[in-house]
């Protein structure tokens, strides 16, 4: 009887299997790749059970939060970087830095900015499940219509206002037909912040001040507000329209925006030709930005080796292969980049996304605290509704007021 009791308490511990947790992506097609590729996990890895956390119908954060109040387990999430970085304050991640430093290999050529996203001091808190890069998107047979010359690598902010100005039609009744730029929407404007060597906060991840009230700032505000005076961008009204619907609609032939249009473009346009071009040049130079959702391991794991064992196969070559065969979008590695770019057939240019991404930042990371402010005070000045300099002094208050109250909160 003791010799029956052992061969089975031996076989049951045999073919006990280790269990990980990973919660379930938030749109269709990732939802099926992301099943696909645990499926390849567990038979790869028979010892381990992967459980997918369903999402229950409400978005990936609320879904977390309400786990960690209700002491539910859950080993790897996803998110936007800003609620990551915060996390990471609240020491709610495992900091992945000695993970990643035991890889070299895999992530020796993973671009620094992208990993920037989710540093807090001298720890790294999320992975970028992929890129989101940006680029200056624009309508072909509209610029060889009016006889410009294609954008490359040379695009400067002086040449997009000028083709904004040759590229414009109006219709006989003075309205207009076609805008040759459509001002970006979203944080895609900051960009052109950064070419005039201007920024708003001290550090996006960790901010202590605000910056802005600088006259490089206010100069690059002046050439927004310019573009508005002189009618060669919609209208505040007009600026509601979605700019993906107002380049395909051909309302707007240029357009700031980023990699993951591309799917979009693809599928939709079939009427004229587009292209991409770097981000413009400033005075300052050219600084892109970039943006990804960010993989993390909870500090509540009850397995971090093996959470990282899974997090890590997601980030291999192998799988961000299935990533863009499935998916088409941007991997973090600049090996694997080049891989999209040879996989993917439109748009023709498609590698100046990756035109100085090595510098790009990421406005992404800043707080929806301290953007609000810089963002309703910045277009009031750039729609003519307010002084630049009278918009950026109450931007200032207003900011410096949620940085002291949000710092004063992390020390409760």
């Amino acid at each position: 009887m003791l010799v029956l009791v052992v061969i089975q308490a031996s076989t049951a511990a045999a073919t006990a299997k280790k269990t990980v947790s990973m919660l379930e992506w938030n749109v269709a097609a990732n939802r099926d790749w992301q099943k696909a590729v645990i499926q390849r996990f567990m038979a790869e890895n028979p010892d381990v059970e992967v459980e997918i956390v369903g999402l229950g119908g409400i978005g990936p954060g609320e879904k977390v939060q309400i786990l960690m109040a209700s002491g539910v387990p859950l080993d790897i999430g996803y998110y936007d970087a800003p609620i990551i970085v915060d996390w990471a304050k609240q020491n709610l991640l495992v900091d992945l830095t000695p993970y990643v430093a035991r890889e070299n290999e895999l992530f020796s050529d993973w671009l620094p900015s992208s990993l920037d996203l989710f540093r807090v001091g001298n720890g790294l808190y999320g992975l970028p499940a992929d890129l989101q890069l940006q680029g200056t998107y624009y309508n072909v047979d509209a610029y060889l219509r009016a006889g410009i010359h294609l954008p490359d690598e040379n695009l400067s902010w002086d040449d997009v206002f000028t083709n904004a100005r040759k590229l414009l039609i109006k219709n006989p009744d003075g309205t207009i037909k076609q805008y040759g730029y459509k001002l970006p929407t979203g944080r895609n404007w900051l960009p052109m912040i950064w070419a005039w060597g201007g920024d708003f906060l001290d550090n996006y991840n960790e901010t202590t001040k605000f910056t802005g009230r600088d006259s490089r700032v206010a100069e690059a505000l002046e050439y927004m507000a310019n573009l508005v005076r002189l009618g060669l961008v919609p209208d505040k009204e007009a600026q509601r329209t979605n700019a993906i619907k107002s380049f395909t609609g051909q309302e707007s032939v240029t357009l700031l925006t980023n990699t993951i249009v591309i799917s979009t473009f693809t599928k939709d346009i079939k009427d004229f030709v587009w292209d991409v071009a770097p981000v413009p040049k400033g005075p300052a130079g050219r600084i892109p930005y970039i943006n990804a959702i960010g993989m993390y391991i909870l500090s509540t794991s009850k397995d971090v080796d093996l959470a990282w064992k899974l997090l890590k196969y997601f980030c291999s070559p192998e799988i961000m292969q299935t990533k863009i065969e499935q998916l088409g979008l941007v991997p973090p590695g600049s090996r694997m980049m080049q891989m999209w770019a040879r996989q993917i057939t439109v748009p023709e240019h498609r590698q100046y996304v990756f035109v100085d991404a090595d510098k790009a930042k990421a406005p992404f990371s800043i707080l929806n605290e301290f953007y609000g402010p810089i963002n309703t005070e910045a277009w009031a000045a750039i729609w003519g509704e307010k002084p630049v300099w009278t918009a950026l002094e109450q931007m200032e208050e207003q900011v410096n007021q949620a940085i002291k109250e949000y710092l004063e909160a992390q020390k409760m």
